[in-house]
């Protein structure tokens, strides 16, 4: 989920709020993976760019997903531009944990 260009401040504002409510996602087993996506890796002890959000989740459908997004506050404050949102179904064939 790309962030809109101007939403570096708004981000900033409600990420604390966007990682809690991601929490009982992850509990329920519904988000199983989740994090930022860069334009490039970003160097040690620069200032980090971010420019969206990757998430993968277990969901009967698509209009699942959009429905537990459209309640996250990076919806309700603006963060992710909707208007290039790529949503795709996925099968996982390969795994590996953290070490």
């Amino acid at each position: 989920m790309p962030y809109q260009l101007d939403a570096a401040e708004r981000r900033l504002k409600c990420r604390q709020e966007h990682l809690d409510g991601f929490k009982p996602l992850v509990a329920a087993k519904i988000f199983n993976l989740g994090g930022p996506y860069f334009d490039e890796t970003p160097a040690e002890g620069a200032e980090i760019d971010f420019r969206g959000s990757v998430m993968s989740c277990v969901s009967e459908s698509r209009e699942a997903v959009i429905a537990v997004l459209k309640k996250d506050p990076y919806t309700l404050n603006e963060v992710w531009d909707w208007e290039k949102a790529q949503i795709f179904p996925f099968k996982c064939l390969v795994r590996t944990a953290l070490e």
